[in-house]
């Protein structure tokens, strides 16, 4: 079934942006930013909440408007709100990390419930309790993977853009002196040298948090042409003990 397999394939590759951010954020958050868990988890609340009401808005307009329309709308806002994080700098404040979350909250919200109304409304109900499962299945699996492959970027990217920045730490940049001066520091003092250490560590780990981000928006850019896969919008929601059941 065309709509079936195109709304599992959009929900497997939905975990990397869903899970993929939530994985990361923290990170960013506690580690870099030094955030108290406590002020970390207000942070990022105003995003479980965006999803929530998403959530809501999106169930009483199935079958009023194109589900279609609804999964595309989710996917823009939550890649535009990923791709404002990938420009963040360690100089922000709490607000410019809260409403990209928003949009990212809100983009889930609208996502979630019309696809999974639009992958059991082609079919019959003798096959709707098997699908159901199948698709969580594959929302799981890709949750998983989704979180490994962010994982693996933010780890692989911190060793690069660490080399990269360690080519400049040398006694004939400019930049490195006026950075030292502060700090009653010369390129030879091993006091300053552990800070140079920590500052390209933290400076690294930032930069790659924010391909992190770049990736999970492009990720829900590519999204958008499997929509073309899926025939037609819903008419009315898919049963809602099946879908609770899967």
């Amino acid at each position: 079934d065309r709509n079936f397999a195109a709304a599992t394939a959009i929900i497997g590759v939905l975990g990397l942006g869903m899970f993929g951010a939530l994985a990361v954020q923290p990170i960013m958050l506690e580690t870099l930013l030094d955030y108290p868990a406590l002020t970390a988890g207000w942070v990022m609340a105003p995003r479980g909440l965006a999803s929530f009401v998403a959530m809501l808005v999106a169930g009483r307009l199935i079958g009023r408007v194109d589900t279609r329309w609804l999964v595309g709308s989710g996917m823009v806002l939550a890649a535009a709100g990923s791709h404002y994080m990938a420009g963040l700098t360690l100089d922000i404040s709490p607000w410019a990390a809260i409403w990209p979350g928003l949009l990212q909250g809100a983009g889930m919200g609208l996502m979630m419930v019309p696809l999974s109304a639009l992958a059991l409304s082609t079919l019959t109900p003798a096959l709707q309790a098997e699908a159901a499962g199948l698709f969580s299945l594959m929302r799981t699996l890709g949750s998983s993977v989704g979180i490994a492959v962010v994982a693996s970027v933010v780890s692989h990217e911190t060793q690069i853009v660490w080399h990269q920045l360690g080519a400049h730490v040398q006694p004939y940049n400019p930049a490195l002196g006026n950075w030292l001066r502060p700090l009653h520091g010369t390129p030879n003092d091993p006091a300053a040298l552990a800070a140079i250490a920590a500052e390209m560590a933290r400076q690294a780990s930032m930069q790659a948090v924010l391909d992190a981000y770049a990736l999970i928006a492009w990720s829900f850019v590519a999204m958008l042409p499997l929509l073309l896969l899926l025939r037609g919008g819903v008419t009315k929601p898919a049963d809602p003990t099946v879908m609770e059941a899967g």
